[in-house]
């Protein structure tokens, strides 16, 4: 049997900043930095004002197992950096483990 997960109206702020700051500070996102920095980019990439954050928390029906969905896009046209990260965290205790951390299109290079 199959069950969608329930999204949580409001994901969990303290959740949220562990585990962005662990996708900043995972292999994919150190890559991402690089990247943006080859590409001319000053700064922090996450920090530009092109940066866009999706965040969702999800709990299971059936379990009351809670996850959280990061999606992280840096889209800077013509020429310029795509960054696109997706992270994925089980919520566990009270705090994040890190399931997935990498490049939305592809699971190359993801930690």
């Amino acid at each position: 049997m199959v069950h969608k997960g329930v999204e949580i109206p409001s994901a969990d702020s303290r959740l949220v900043a562990l585990a962005e700051a662990d996708l900043l500070r995972s292999k994919a996102g150190k890559a991402a930095q690089e990247r943006w920095k080859e590409a001319g980019g000053k700064g922090r990439w996450h920090s530009a004002e092109m940066d866009m954050s999706t965040t969702k928390q999800f709990k299971h029906p059936a379990t009351g197992e809670e996850w959280l969905l990061i999606h992280r896009l840096a889209d800077y046209s013509c020429g310029g950096s795509e960054i696109n990260m997706l992270g994925l965290y089980r919520i566990v205790e009270g705090e994040v483990v890190r399931h997935f951390a990498g490049d939305a299109k592809s699971t190359v290079g993801a930690d």
